[in-house]
């Protein structure tokens, strides 16, 4: 017997589906990252790079319908998976055209930020506090819903305070602003960070500021924004950025649609440029060497406020905002705490990985609605880009051993679309 093996992609099977306008993309060499090609001379460079002939090298470019140009820009390396039907690295540079990023810079909004200075110490070995760095008359629009992510390190790494405003409607698309990113730095040793201190500043904001959204990482940082969230009336929202790609994505997202102005800081911008995208894994990292924490901060905060504020500070697709953006692991370990047994548990994972269009990072919080396991624990509903699926009202017997990894299944495959974040994050191109 003989078998072939063949590479199709749709544009390719259906070309009149498509323009018939192409622009050209490098699908990468070894250690030269895959681009798309500017200009016949940026074309021979990289020919050049290969250590190649153009006859050679040819087969490591690919022509594609200027149709599916975003998706390039977004995220290339999963167009490349996705609509190329080819193999990339499991890491590269997350932002691989940083033209994006230079566009969204705006001098003006720099002009205009409250910040005297980027960066502060915050010590537990002095009384200043952190709102000194700040000139409250340089806070405009103030009545506009702003949104703050919080990326806490209490030693050794910095932290940061961003703030995302939402400025309504501008040309037909949701559009937001960057307020501020507080580089806040650990002291030398003996001294350690205050959290008192960075927990004064935020409640100092909201006297200020019309904050319709907090979040925080977990590690550090549960007492902090349960405190900041029941004095401002937000709903406690906790963002684990180190374990999905999904607000990195948006944030990519935003730049190219024209919906987010930045501000051009210097370790800000390093860090966008130095992030590394962990395809294998659906992480953006850093760099060996580098740091994250502005860059982390941010795309929180613009998930918040596309997510968020873009609803009038409706939470409703949240259902009370218990948001967690998990990896399988978390997904195994919380189906175990609902007293399920291990196959069960590894069979919902994998249905998550792989169900619908392509599923790429869960999603658990706590519904009401579902009833509690023997255990006393609720039940989540789990969920992800274009799968958008729902684990619904399972009915759990009071021992708890009666629902199959096959009840996961159907109850999946009835699952409803959900609307709010999950419309939003459908709009990513996503991917395995």
């Amino acid at each position: 017997d003989r078998g072939r093996v063949v590479r199709a992609v749709q544009y390719k099977i259906q070309p009149q589906n498509y323009s018939s306008e192409k622009f050209e993309v490098f699908c990468g060499y070894q250690q030269l990252m895959p681009c798309i090609v500017q200009s016949a001379e940026h074309r021979r460079s990289l020919v050049r790079g290969m250590g190649m002939t153009d006859a050679s090298a040819a087969g490591w470019f690919e022509m594609v319908p200027v149709d599916l140009r975003d998706q390039f820009r977004k995220n290339i390396y999963l167009a490349i998976q996705n609509h190329c039907g080819r193999s990339t690295v499991s890491k590269g540079t997350f932002v691989t055209n940083y033209e994006v990023v230079k566009e969204s810079y705006s001098d003006v909004l720099y002009d205009m930020r409250p910040l005297l200075q980027d960066s502060v110490v915050c010590s537990d070995q002095d009384d200043v506090g952190l709102m000194e760095v700040f000139d409250e008359a340089r806070f405009v629009d103030v009545d506009k819903p702003h949104a703050l992510t919080l990326d806490l390190s209490l030693t050794g790494d910095h932290a940061s305070l961003c703030c995302i405003r939402y400025d309504g409607m501008v040309d037909g698309v949701h559009h937001h602003s960057e307020v501020f990113n507080l580089d806040i730095i650990p002291p030398s040793f003996p001294g350690m960070l205050k959290i008192s201190k960075v927990k004064d500043l935020i409640l100092w904001l909201g006297e200020r500021l019309n904050v319709g959204a907090f979040s925080s990482d977990a590690f550090q940082s549960e007492g902090l924004r349960q405190d900041v969230c029941e004095v401002l009336g937000l709903p406690n929202i906790r963002l684990s950025l180190d374990s999905s790609d999904i607000p990195a994505l948006m944030w990519l997202s935003m730049l190219v649609d024209r919906r987010l102005s930045l501000q051009y800081l210097e370790r800000q911008d390093r860090e966008i440029r130095e992030a590394v995208h962990d395809v294998a894994k659906h992480r953006v990292v850093k760099r060996d060497g580098s740091s994250d924490d502005q860059f982390q901060a941010m795309c929180g905060a613009c998930f918040l406020s596309e997510t968020v504020l873009t609803r009038g500070g409706d939470i409703g697709s949240l259902v009370d905002a218990r948001m967690n953006l998990v990896g399988s692991g978390n997904i195994r370990r919380m189906m175990s705490m609902c007293g399920y047994d291990g196959n069960m548990a590894w069979e919902a994972t994998q249905v998550l990985r792989r169900g619908g269009d392509g599923i790429k990072a869960g999603m658990m919080y706590d519904r009401g609605d579902v009833p509690r396991t023997s255990g006393g624990v609720r039940l989540g509903v789990l969920g992800g880009i274009r799968g958008q699926m729902e684990l619904r009202r399972a009915k759990v017997r009071s021992q708890g051993d009666g629902f199959r990894g096959s009840d996961v299944q159907e109850a999946l495959r009835r699952g409803r679309r959900r609307g709010g974040v999950w419309d939003v994050l459908e709009g990513i191109d996503g991917g395995e």
